[in-house]
Parts: structure tokens; C-alpha cells; sequence
């Protein structure tokens, strides 16, 4: 390499990979291993199921994202009816300056969020999704104000209505 390009490599602003900071460090807390059971409420035709799960979660190998792995069992009086699983991604993007996330699941659904961490509570909005034909927006709320159960509640709103709880699940530590 010539000396004016060693020059010019030198004098140049490159851009520096982000590192970890206390947003991601807030993040965590409602990002651990854990396992729940619960209720999936009934929504015409499906009738209420009891549902048991796990999430799984790591961070990425630059430390900047929370990855989370999430599967499902759901049974009507008693009886398996399906699974579900999903893949998420959770972090604190720099440039817009707020808490994103993406989940993508066995439904065949990929839906992006933003969100808050406000004290022990992580909520999560999607920014928009089409179910059934119908635009939908869901909302996700983890509480952790108790470190030995966190609650956590999945809510819809359909064509920008009000909000209506679908599952709540008490999620224990693995």
C-alpha cells in the first residue's frame, strides 16, 4: 500500500461496530429461560385451549440482540390439538433509538415491533399485520415485578380497535 493511501485509511472516520449498553442490560431481565402455562382465549371458530410452553434465549455473538426460541403445545379438553413455535429477536436499534423486535412463526407470520421498557414492564407493539384478511396489530406485554413468576399477555386490536387479551401466561424460570 502507498503512503498517501496508508494516509487516507488512517484519516477516515470508519464506522465502529455498537456495543452493549444499558438498554440491552434492561432488556435481559424479561429475556431468561423460562416455562408457562396458561390459556389461549376462544376467538370464533377456535374454542379456548390450555396451552405449555418454553422460551429459550441467547445473545448474539456481538452481544447486541437477544434471540429467543419458543414452542407451544395447545389442548382442548385435554386433547393436543396443535403446536406452535416461533424465532424472535429483540434489541435496542441505535439509530432509531428504541426497543425493536421481530418474531417469526409457525403459522407461516413474520411480524416486526417496537416497544418500551418502563420499570418491570417490556411492551412490544407490532407495526401491523394481516390476519384472517383483517388488518391486526398485536401487542405483548412481559411484567417482571415479581423475580419468581413474570406474567406475560398477548393482545390483539383488529382494524384499530380497542385491545383484547388473547393469552396470559405465568412464566417460571427453566
Amino acid at each position: 500500500m502507498s503512503q498517501d493511501a496508508a494516509s487516507h485509511v488512517a484519516d477516515v472516520n470508519w464506522p465502529r461496530p455498537a456495543a452493549p449498553g444499558p438498554e440491552l442490560r434492561a432488556l435481559k431481565r424479561f429475556h431468561r429461560d423460562v416455562t408457562w402455562t396458561g390459556r389461549v382465549r376462544a376467538a370464533e371458530p377456535v374454542p379456548e385451549m390450555t396451552a405449555i410452553g418454553q422460551g429459550r434465549f441467547h445473545s448474539s455473538a456481538d452481544g447486541l440482540w437477544i434471540i429467543g426460541e419458543f414452542s407451544q403445545d395447545q389442548y382442548s379438553d385435554g386433547q393436543k390439538v396443535t403446536s406452535w413455535s416461533a424465532h424472535y429477536i429483540a434489541g435496542w436499534d441505535v439509530a432509531r433509538r428504541c426497543y425493536v423486535a421481530f418474531a417469526a412463526d409457525s403459522n407461516g407470520r413474520s411480524v416486526p415491533f417496537t416497544g418500551t421498557v418502563d420499570g418491570d414492564r417490556f411492551v412490544i407493539t407490532s407495526d401491523g399485520a394481516n390476519i384472517g384478511g383483517a388488518p391486526v396489530r398485536l401487542r405483548m406485554i412481559w411484567d417482571a415485578s415479581m423475580p419468581e413468576v413474570m406474567t406475560w399477555r398477548n393482545e390483539m386490536s383488529i382494524a384499530d380497535g380497542s385491545w383484547s387479551l388473547i393469552e396470559e401466561y405465568q412464566m417460571r424460570p427453566l
